[in-house]
């Protein structure tokens, strides 16, 4: 393990309920960044390289849907079909059919009772 790496680590809290190796460093919607070698890095896709195999081309994927987590035991390589695939089986996908869809617009009249 090299020190970036251990540094890399040290910036991450166990969370003793899950398993999950929370990253407390930078993030962007709740996936950790950091710069490895002279490249930016999505931290689990680093933790994955580092401690499994290259992930290549494939997606690095979080068994317990948590994006901070790093630990690599929480992590498995998948495509971006079994990304969603995954996501509809545990329920996460978004409902965003009739007026829950961001892009809904009314197309009928509106009318307000005021009692």
């Amino acid at each position: 393990m090299t020190n970036t790496i251990d540094r890399i680590i040290s910036k991450s809290i166990p969370e003793p309920n899950t398993g999950c190796w929370l990253w407390e460093g930078y993030t962007i919607d709740g996936y950790g960044y950091a710069s490895y070698k002279g490249k930016h890095w999505l931290v689990h896709r680093l933790i994955y390289k580092e401690f499994v195999a290259s992930p290549d081309n494939f997606n690095v994927l979080h068994k317990c849907d948590q994006p901070s987590c790093i630990n690599p035991e929480h992590l498995f390589l998948g495509t971006q079909q079994d990304n969603v695939d995954d996501m509809i089986r545990k329920g996460r996908q978004a409902d965003r059919k009739g007026i829950n869809n961001p892009n809904y617009r009314h197309g009928g009249r509106i009318e307000i009772c005021i009692d």
